[in-house]
């Protein structure tokens, strides 16, 4: 998600992640969300986890990207944890 400047910190990406976990979770009955961001996007992290991600692990160096390598990290939201938030 990418929001316009004068949308940062007003919680529309919080709010809007949350209706999306509401759809995958109660709708598609998914038991399990993840995604991967590159390891030193640490302002991505930390909205992960604002949004209950958790750390699951890192692949080491597995990017490539303009001449150097990246590591990933992976996380997840499992729909046991997202219940108990609601």
């Amino acid at each position: 998600v990418v929001l316009r400047h004068g949308a940062i910190g007003t919680n529309v990406a919080f709010d809007s992640t949350k209706a999306l976990f509401n759809i995958f979770f109660k709708e598609l009955n998914l038991e399990k969300i993840y995604l991967n961001c590159l390891s030193d996007n640490q302002r991505a992290i930390n909205f992960y986890k604002k949004v209950g991600f958790k750390f699951e692990g890192e692949f080491k160096k597995h990017v490539y990207i303009k001449d150097i390598w990246h590591d990933l990290s992976w996380m997840a939201v499992l729909k046991e944890d997202y219940e108990k938030t609601i």
